[in-house]
């Protein structure tokens, strides 16, 4: 069965209409009322998600923080602040590439997708340490190239799939 889109004339009669159903003045007391209509999935991912950006903020703050101590050196060379603030900058803008990617695309956005920042962020997290970690293996010979060049080995270097074999 095909699903229709929500419009908010729909979106507002059943709101109008939970109100309603969940008018207790003339119900007897010794029965309970449950309601749930089409909405009623959003609204309760209203309440848990969107209630948790004050969260989302602070986690990317978090890993900010997380990332720029793991990552650079104490002292005023090597401190990696840029490439901290890079790597969840990438983040939060292929976060808003996803959304409206899909809404130029008509495909609908519920609130489920608000959890795929923080996967992303875990992802994107996880790719800057191998990275950098790729970009330190390069040997002194590599370290010497000139730097597309150093570039191009440590994504190749942190790309490649390491099989072993027994």
């Amino acid at each position: 069965r095909a699903r229709t889109p929500v419009t908010n004339v729909s979106m507002i009669f059943e709101e109008h209409l939970k109100e309603a159903m969940l008018n207790t003045s003339k119900i007897p007391p010794e029965y309970s009322v449950s309601v749930i209509v089409s909405r009623s999935f959003d609204d309760v991912i209203n309440e848990n998600i969107l209630g948790n950006y004050n969260l989302l903020f602070s986690g990317f703050s978090i890993m900010f923080f997380y990332v720029l101590i793991m990552l650079g050196k104490f002292n005023t060379v090597e401190h990696r602040v840029w490439l901290s603030l890079a790597g969840i900058t990438g983040i939060i803008m292929g976060s808003v590439f996803g959304v409206g990617f899909c809404s130029i695309f008509g495909l609908m956005f519920t609130q489920l997708h608000s959890i795929l920042p923080f996967l992303m962020l875990g992802v994107g997290i996880d790719d800057m340490f191998v990275l950098v970690q790729s970009y330190e293996n390069l040997s002194e010979d590599e370290k010497k190239l000139p730097l597309p060049e150093r570039f191009a080995k440590t994504v190749s270097y942190a790309g490649k799939i390491h099989i072993r074999t027994s």
